[in-house]
């Protein structure tokens, strides 16, 4: 691949990654109002907390925070990826980082889940709750190839910004040698 693909390989993934950005941030703000309505709400009635019910509380509390911080990552990298900054190629190598695992471990339980319902079918131990065994298939066979498409493109944007440190050089001052 030549410089000017590889550039505008770049400036697309910059501006997907931006998009994407937005609409995390956007969705992480909708959860916290979501959140603070429903604490509002819930306020009215006056109930002590439980020791089994705050960490549940916990987790949905600090849920928009983690997901707000991710997206505001791939908002960075990609603004970075489109200026060509450091910053950006960093940003960018860690948010291919954490999107390769997050896609890993979506597939892992995606099957899992399906496993664990054709199990429970077979054993008749309990009836699987949800959708029908066939629906989960056909959400597993569906989601498992974009999953791995997106991980391997990512691995190969990545590996593309790693290897080209070169082109991450804008936000440095010249280097003059001292004669």
């Amino acid at each position: 691949m030549n410089d000017s693909q590889r550039h505008s390989v770049w400036t697309a993934a910059g501006w997907l990654e931006i998009v994407f950005g937005v609409i995390g941030i956007l969705y992480s703000c909708v959860v916290v109002l979501f959140l603070l309505g429903a604490s509002l709400e819930n306020m009215k009635t006056p109930s002590p907390i439980g020791a089994s019910e705050l960490l549940p509380a916990l987790f949905f509390a600090l849920l928009p925070a983690f997901y707000l911080s991710i997206s505001v990552l791939a908002f960075c990298a990609g603004l970075g990826l489109l200026r060509r900054r450091s910053y950006g190629r960093i940003c960018t190598l860690v948010f291919g980082a954490l999107a390769i695992i997050f896609n890993a471990f979506d597939t892992f339980f995606l099957w899992q889940d399906f496993l664990v319902h054709v199990w429970q079918a077979y054993q008749k131990t309990e009836l699987p709750n949800g959708p029908s065994l066939a629906s989960r298939f056909v959400e597993a066979l569906e989601l498992t190839p974009i999953y791995l498409g997106c991980s391997i493109g990512l691995a190969l944007l990545c590996r593309s910004v790693y290897t080209h440190r070169e082109s991450f050089t804008r936000d440095r001052p010249p280097h003059h040698p001292i004669p």
